[in-house]
């Protein structure tokens, strides 16, 4: 599940990618503007900046399993980013399907993660994935991951212990 106005040019900000990879998933830390959560097919959550496990751009598809990237904006800007992931087609169980997720994280310098955790087995699907970040329909930066096919199940979910969403992060500077 998912973890992010256009200024001036003299506004765009500078992204640099940190981290890419297999994360500790971490546990939610507040809530998002209303209706955020809403705009992606698995949903999203803000945790706290995770500890990467494995640098990497092949992913398993494992229950509980998170993946994504850390990023640093350079400089605060007025406007927010967007944060653009394109995937294979992903099937709710209510028959709600899509291949591409977008939604804005504020504006703010510093770190920020955007990534994905597996929570439920209709997510876990093979395929090429791709986290970009736009500034309005410009992009900043790209990560592509290859997410192969899915390992089997824990015997307990994941969804009270971590974050279920992709989260956007911002670390206060």
């Amino acid at each position: 599940m998912f973890v992010a106005a256009l200024p001036s040019h003299a506004e765009t900000p500078e992204i640099s990618i940190l981290a890419v990879g297999i994360f500790r998933a971490a546990p939610v830390t507040g809530s998002l503007p209303p209706g955020l959560g809403d705009q992606t097919l698995s949903g999203v959550d803000r945790t706290g900046l995770p500890r990467l496990v494995a640098a990497t751009e092949t992913i398993p598809a494992k229950l509980c399993r998170s993946f994504g990237v850390i990023f640093d904006r350079a400089a605060p800007a007025t406007a927010p980013l967007t944060i653009r992931v394109t995937h294979p087609p992903l099937r709710r169980p209510d028959g709600r399907a899509g291949s591409v997720d977008r939604f804005d994280i504020p504006p703010g310098a510093g770190p920020h993660y955007v990534g994905f955790t597996f929570t439920d087995p209709w997510e876990m699907v093979a395929g090429d994935w791709e986290f970009v970040i736009l500034l309005g329909n410009r992009p900043l930066a790209r990560q592509h991951f290859t997410v192969l096919a899915a390992i089997a199940a824990p015997d307990s979910g994941c969804a009270n212990a971590v974050s279920r969403r992709i989260a956007p992060t911002a670390i206060a500077g």
